[in-house]
């Protein structure tokens, strides 16, 4: 019966949209429970966690069997009652536009406690006010998760409108109904698929999985030191140019975050040195990154490599929604 749903729904393998439903990659650390100040990606890839209130805000990978695969996503919020909690994912338009005016089914596995009061839970459905724009969304529609201790699956089906073109985001969200506490949400398993019958998870290999992640977010190096991460050369004696080519296009021209410049070096003509500055140039995009480093003087049209020159090096590119 579910592969007939399938053939008929249109799609034999592909078939889920969510991007990393197992949390099998996590390319960012964990985050510990520390003040909420603005919305954040920690832990799996892909997700994103909100809320209103500053308290303790945590996100995590934890290893567990129970939610469709070997990982679980966990977030932990420490709230006070009427103060409310969002993890998300973001899913472009390029990749749902063809479903707008269809049905889809949303599956996964929850798990949820509170220290102290209780708390709603939602899942729902958003849609981009514009493309790929989801600094304003729209709810298309929710459902309440009557969670509990226990891993349990829910399935619900949405019917997608036209402005499903522009982008859906798949929101697990709640509210803290009384006292202040701490609550717990642990998931897993996410599938969204066409159709109105939620199908068996969809695994894909960890290569493919990782793929998909890189077109939003890329850890260049993290931790280790003589890393190479360019070519590069001269333009003049201390604009030193490199050029990374990506082998994943990425969805837009990333920005470029790292530690300090003086976690990396530049070597040339028998001789090295720690840039001043590093950044992307305008030339970037979203298949091939142009670094300019800012060096001491070199001659002019020496070739050069840059690489990292510190444990503490960092490198990574972030072109989420």
């Amino acid at each position: 019966a579910d592969l007939g749903n399938v053939y008929n729904d249109g799609a034999l393998s592909n078939r889920n949209l969510i991007i990393n439903p197992t949390m099998a990659v996590a390319q960012r650390p964990d985050r510990a429970a520390v003040g909420y100040t603005t919305p954040f990606y920690a832990g799996p890839d892909r997700w994103q966690v909100a809320r209103s209130g500053t308290g303790l805000t945590g996100f995590s990978r934890q290893a567990n069997t129970g939610f469709g695969g070997t990982y679980a996503a966990q977030a932990t919020f420490t709230a006070a009652a009427t103060e409310s909690w969002n993890v998300q994912q973001r899913i472009e338009s390029a990749n749902i536009a063809h479903l707008a005016g269809q049905d889809v089914t949303l599956s996964f596995y929850v798990s949820g406690a509170s220290t102290a009061g209780s708390s709603t839970m939602f899942a729902a459905l958003n849609y981009a006010n514009s493309v790929d724009n989801f600094s304003a969304d729209t709810e298309i529609a929710n459902f309440s998760v009557a969670y509990s201790g226990t891993i349990t699956k829910f399935t619900f089906t949405f019917t997608l409108p036209a402005s499903a073109v522009n982008g859906v985001s798949v929101v697990l969200r709640g509210v803290k109904t009384d006292a202040t506490g701490d609550f717990t949400l642990t998931f897993g398993g996410v599938q969204l698929e066409a159709g109105d019958t939620a199908t068996p998870l969809e695994h894909r290999s960890y290569g493919q999985e990782l793929a998909l992640c890189h077109r939003y977010y890329r850890d260049l190096c993290t931790g280790a030191a003589n890393v190479s991460l360019a070519n590069a050369a001269y333009y003049n004696q201390t604009s030193c140019y490199g050029i990374i080519t990506l082998p994943v296009t990425m969805r837009a021209t990333p920005t470029l975050a790292t530690s300090s410049p003086a976690h990396f070096k530049v070597y040339s003509n028998n001789a090295s040195n720690a840039p001043s500055s590093l950044s992307l140039t305008g030339s970037s995009d979203s298949q091939s990154l142009e670094i300019f480093m800012l060096t001491t003087p070199r001659t002019a049209g020496d070739a050069a490599f840059f690489r990292t020159d510190s444990a503490s090096a960092s490198l990574q590119l972030d072109a989420e929604l």
